[in-house]
Parts: structure tokens; sequence; C-alpha cells
């Protein structure tokens, strides 16, 4: 449930900044305090499309199961998370604008953070099964890892999260 509504609250965002710089680049730049040289209009264009693009992806990705597809856009947007936390720290530093930069230097960051995830946390993918079996040795080991969520509350007859 915490990924869907932070694939949703991405995908909001990038399309309201996809549409803000594809559509508006000049007064959306300016916000920032910077002025678009006309000769490079369409490099915030771009840019706008791309972020409409990533927007539509993780609109439809927030309900799909999990899958070696959502792993892979869920990477995608690691990466652009931690790309653009660079580019906007370095910004903040070195091009100090006013304080929508560090405004983006914080929404990257949150985004980071929300797809910064472990995987199979906390069983971390057989931890039990490589350090205690030892199947030619006759020594076996099984893992069962169960879902949490699915467990039914103690105050109510019903599955918790529904």
């Amino acid at each position: 449930m915490i990924l869907k509504r932070l694939l949703a609250v991405v995908s909001i965002l990038g399309f309201a900044f996809g549409i803000g710089f594809l559509v508006f680049p000049f007064d959306l730049l300016g916000l920032y305090g910077l002025k678009l040289d006309p000769q490079l209009e369409y490099l915030p264009r771009y840019l706008g499309s791309a972020f409409i693009a990533l927007a539509v992806i993780n609109w439809i990705a927030k309900d799909r199961p999990e899958s070696a597809e959502l792993r892979a856009i869920l990477f995608g947007d690691l990466v652009l998370g931690i790309s653009g936390l660079g580019v906007a720290v370095l910004n903040g530093i070195y091009r100090p604008g006013n304080g929508l930069v560090w405004l983006t230097v914080a929404i990257y960051a949150l985004m980071t953070a929300g797809f910064a995830v472990r995987p199979n946390d906390p069983y971390m993918g057989g931890y039990v099964t490589r350090h205690h079996g030892r199947p030619a040795r006759g020594i076996h080991a099984i893992q069962l890892e169960l879902n949490r969520d699915l467990d039914l509350s103690k105050d109510e007859f019903s599955i918790r999260g529904k």
C-alpha cells in the first residue's frame, strides 16, 4: 500500500512539473530565479515530456503486482532520484538561486528515500538456507517467509490493510 501511494505521489509531481516545463518553461524557471535563453527554450520542454512519460509509467505501475517489470521500474525511479538529487544539490551549492532550489533537493531526497528499499527485508533472501544448510552432508534447510500484512487482526476478524 505504501508503494502504491509513493508511485501515485511521484506520478502526480512528475506530471505537474512535466506540464510546467513543457508548456510554461520560461515561467517555471522564472520561479527559480532563472532566465531562460530563447535559444535553449526546447531543453526544458524535452525534460517536461520525459517527466510526463515517467509519470504515466509510474501511474500504471502503481496498480501492478510484484514482478520483474515492476522492480525494473522501481530501480529506474531510484536511479532518477539519486541522479536528480545529485544535480539538485550541486545546483544549490554552486548556482544558488532562491529557496525553491532547496525544495527541489527535498523532493528528490524524499523520492530517493522512498525507492531506496532493501530487498526481502528482514530476511535478506535466504540467509538461513545459505548459512545452515549443507546438502552435500545431508543437512537440508528451508526458510519460510510470511507476509505479515495478511495476518488476522486481534481486535476484529478481518485481514489487516483491507
